[in-house]
């Protein structure tokens, strides 16, 4: 047994570098969001919860104050241009100016059949850039509720308590053995020899993916969440549907997870996204899992990518 834990960005900043000498250091928790219907609004908020009373855990360990701010969609608003590198995001005023703190600590969860994903980020609102980052990956609600504190000690870069750890441990997701992702349907639940013609039509993409067209003949179109698109392929390889993304690396394919000035250094680094999925014998699901990079940032610099990551990835028809 082993977690699916990943540090997508370190930064060797202390958690004390984003106040200005002799300030007292602020975070303002914005709280989780959640595209995906399958977490209900009370299942976020105990979720919620969970983060709050780490947050003030560690705050009272690290001397640092912790605030809810009451504007808080407004924050959410202003966020996002800096995140979508809006081109008036220079013009626009400081988060700092929005939010009275030092930093902003918000996330995501969402859940893919049984398994549910949870991603945290500190980002400085001086410069609304991403400081540190933590995705993890829990077989069930129970256990990312179980996982949820030890997801903000690792965004501080802290060591969690023993109670802690041993909740963590408990959360553990079984991964030996089989690829991300393959468990999520029961292998007769899927088609043994799709056709393309059985892919043609419209499909709500993944993470930083709006809805897919895929055309008669095996070419795609990808909206992406900066409002541009994406080129893609399909093929069929045996059982398994190969969708390629079909144009090179531009930043456009990244503003819904880094800044620009962070994308157009993950374009010189990332290689070509690639899925490899399996289609549900109801033809209502692409399965299977998505071939990227995982990256490691300092201080706004790219120093490292790993090629040979992948994760869960599902897509479902439009109707």
């Amino acid at each position: 047994m082993k977690a699916i834990i990943a540090l997508l960005l370190l930064v060797t900043l202390p958690v004390a570098a984003v106040a200005q000498p002799g300030s007292q250091v602020v975070f303002a928790f914005l709280g989780l969001t959640s595209s995906d219907n399958s977490i209900s609004a009370s299942q976020l908020r105990v979720l919620e919860n969970r983060l709050t009373t780490s947050l003030v855990q560690i705050a009272e360990q690290e001397r640092f104050s912790i605030v809810v701010p009451r504007n808080r969609e407004r924050v959410l608003e202003e966020l996002s241009h800096y995140q979508n590198a809006d081109p008036d995001a220079q013009n626009r005023a400081p988060l700092r100016e929005v939010v009275s703190a030092h930093g902003l600590v918000t996330g995501e969860v969402h859940q893919l059949n049984d398994t549910v994903y949870l991603d945290v980020q500190l980002i400085q609102t001086e410069t609304g850039a991403t400081l540190f980052a933590y995705s993890g990956q829990f077989e069930d609600y129970d256990h990312a509720l179980d996982a949820a504190p030890a997801s903000i000690y690792a965004l501080f870069e802290l060591e969690p308590p023993e109670e802690v750890l041993a909740a963590l441990d408990r959360a553990e997701t079984e991964t030996e053995g089989r690829p991300a992702g393959s468990a999520l349907l029961q292998p007769q639940q899927y088609v043994d020899a799709p056709e393309l013609s059985a892919l043609t039509g419209t499909w709500q993409g993944d993470d930083g993916l709006g809805e897919v067209t895929i055309e008669p003949g095996g070419s795609g179109t990808a909206e992406l969440r900066s409002g541009e698109s994406m080129k893609l392929s399909v093929s069929i390889d045996e059982e398994l549907i190969i969708i390629r993304q079909d144009e090179p690396n531009s930043p456009k394919m990244y503003l819904h997870a880094f800044p620009y000035s962070i994308a157009v250094q993950v374009v010189e680094r990332a290689r070509p996204m690639r899925w490899r999925f399996r289609l549900s014998e109801d033809g209502r699901s692409l399965v299977g899992t998505k071939e990227t990079t995982s990256l490691q940032i300092r201080q706004g610099r790219v120093v490292s990518a790993d090629n040979t990551y992948s994760r869960a990835a599902v897509w479902t028809r439009v109707e």
